[in-house]
Parts: C-alpha cells; sequence; structure tokens
C-alpha cells in the first residue's frame, strides 16, 4: 500500500486525506512523465498543487522527449494496424487508423518541439500548422483531415463506413500518413 493510501481516511463515505506524505513513485505513476521530483517526499498538498497547474497550463517540463517517442511509438503501431487492415479487408478501419497515426506523429513532434502537450484536437490541419509542417504535404492532409469523422460514425456518409471505403481507399490514405510521419521522423533525427 503507498504512502497515499495509507493516508486516506473514510468520512462520510467519501475518501479524506490525512497529512501523510505522498511518494515519488507513486506520483510518477499517477502522472507519468509529468515532473521530475528530488529526492525524498512531497507532501500531499504538493502533489495536487503540482498537478493542478500541470492540467492547467499543459506543461511538462521535463520527460518530453521521452513523451514524444512515446507518441510516435503509438503512431508507429497505429500505421502497422492500418496496413494489417488493409491486408484483412477491413478498409474503413486502415482509413481511420491511417489518420490517426498521423494525428499522433504531428502531436509527438508538437511535443517535442513546444515542450508541451498540444490542445485535444483530431484536425491534421491545425496541427501541421503548428509544426510548420512543409505546404507539399498538405494535399495529404486535406485527404486524410475529414476521416476522423466519416469512418466512425454511420451517419457522416451516404452508406456507413464499412460499406464507404475500399481497397484503393485504404491504400491511398496509407500512403499519405507514411508520407507525412516519414518526414516527421526526419525532423527529429536533426
Amino acid at each position: 500500500m503507498s504512502n497515499f493510501t495509507a493516508g486516506r481516511k473514510r468520512e462520510n463515505g467519501n475518501a479524506a486525506f490525512g497529512k501523510e506524505d505522498v511518494s515519488n513513485a507513486f506520483f510518477l505513476d499517477w502522472y507519468p512523465c509529468a515532473v521530475t521530483i528530488k529526492a525524498g517526499k512531497l507532501h500531499r498538498d504538493e502533489v495536487l498543487r503540482i498537478s493542478k497547474k500541470i492540467i492547467k497550463y499543459s506543461i511538462l517540463p521535463s520527460g518530453m522527449k521521452e513523451e514524444a517517442v512515446r507518441w510516435l511509438a503509438q503512431a508507429d503501431a497505429d500505421i502497422k494496424a492500418a496496413r494489417k487492415n488493409l491486408d484483412i479487408r477491413i478498409y474503413y478501419l486502415s482509413v481511420q487508423m491511417s489518420h490517426q497515426a498521423t494525428e499522433k506523429a504531428l502531436k509527438a513532434l508538437f511535443i517535442e518541439k513546444e515542450h508541451k502537450m498540444p490542445e485535444k484536437t483530431h484536425d491534421l490541419i491545425k496541427l501541421a500548422r503548428k509544426v510548420n509542417l512543409p505546404e507539399l504535404h498538405f494535399e495529404s492532409l486535406y485527404s486524410l483531415n475529414p476521416e476522423w469523422i466519416q469512418t466512425r460514425y454511420p451517419d457522416a456518409l451516404s452508406k456507413i463506413p464499412s460499406e464507404s471505403y475500399g481497397k484503393k481507399d485504404a491504400e491511398i490514405k496509407l500512403a499519405q500518413a507514411r508520407e507525412v510521419i516519414q518526414w516527421i521522423k526526419e525532423q527529429r533525427k536533426k
């Protein structure tokens, strides 16, 4: 049991906290990659104060490179999922995963450049502008951008998503996603 859990008391069925310290390990588990904590323990109130600041300002002062790596790793996994769905002829999911992979790669670059989390959005154009993606990639983004909605909702197109996409659609979207992700990976090497 962590110091955090040991410090809780029950009052009227609600969890309340004592004045016990919170271990560094708990805080890092609770908010991964958020801050580097000096050796020792933080008081629960200090943990709450820091976490509120992190959430309010979306600032992650250290561990940003690691956070960007995590986002890019998930983008790579999403590209693999797009390929696998293409192979098994689930084209709408392949297209959706191509969009997701592109979004996560753009967010990874944003995190690395800005040292903070991007706003919550699925708008590839907005994200691309924030990371100064070259205009030559915007045609791909304009093509991928509406797929976040169209591949998910039955009322977004004239047919349901599973009936709206073919092999060629999925191949094109996958190629477009790979093109943008490749550029992003090249930027990270510089």
